[in-house]
């Protein structure tokens, strides 16, 4: 698991939207920030795009799956509880400073996010300027666990196919990971 940064994507009851999201993400080549994706015309992903967050509106948040885990982090809080991309460590990173979460209501969040200085709560954030392209994605990971809350063990497979699916549509030929018990678990693809 060390070997990745993780990039999520908020699953909504793993419904349909998930997948449009990922394939909006695998269409385009790259994950981008909010003010990329303005530029391009698209319309915002989901509704959590609305808040402005440390990363702000230029930068993309990454969970860095080297660094130890507390419980707030931004593993805890998104990767082990979403739909991730999972990028090489090759990839440009800024490490932000580090703002106490417990403190950081005494901050700005609007001057914060639009520093040029990064700053994050979170002691495993990574951000990059932009976006990433999808050159260095090396797979997806997915708890399965949550999967199966949210659905009967039946949908697991069909998720999970319609995944695969779409990286082999848009010829992105990477393996997708169980991310439960905080490790990565290659899941061999379901025929």
């Amino acid at each position: 698991m060390k070997s990745f940064y993780a990039h999520t994507i908020k699953i909504t009851n793993f419904a349909r939207t998930d997948f449009d999201s990922i394939e909006k993400i695998l269409k385009s080549g790259y994950v981008l920030s909010r003010n990329k994706i303005k530029e391009l015309g698209e319309k915002k992903v989901s509704d959590i795009s609305q808040n402005i967050v440390f990363n702000g509106v230029d930068y993309v948040s990454l969970c860095d799956l080297r660094k130890k885990h507390d419980s707030y982090s931004s593993y805890n809080l998104f990767t082990k509880r979403g739909l991730s991309l999972l990028f090489d460590h090759k990839i440009h990173v800024i490490k932000p400073i580090y703002i106490c979460h417990e403190k950081n209501l005494i901050y700005n969040m609007q001057t914060l996010a639009y520093s040029v200085n990064r700053y994050s709560d979170l002691t495993d954030e990574v951000q990059v300027r932009d976006g990433i392209s999808l050159d260095y994605l090396r797979g997806l990971c997915v708890p399965l666990s949550l999967l199966e809350e949210f659905h009967m063990r039946g949908y697991c497979e069909y998720y999970l196919n319609y995944l695969q699916e779409l990286l082999e549509k848009y010829n992105r030929i990477v393996p997708i990971y169980d991310i439960d018990n905080n490790k990565l678990r290659k899941i061999k693809k379901i025929t």
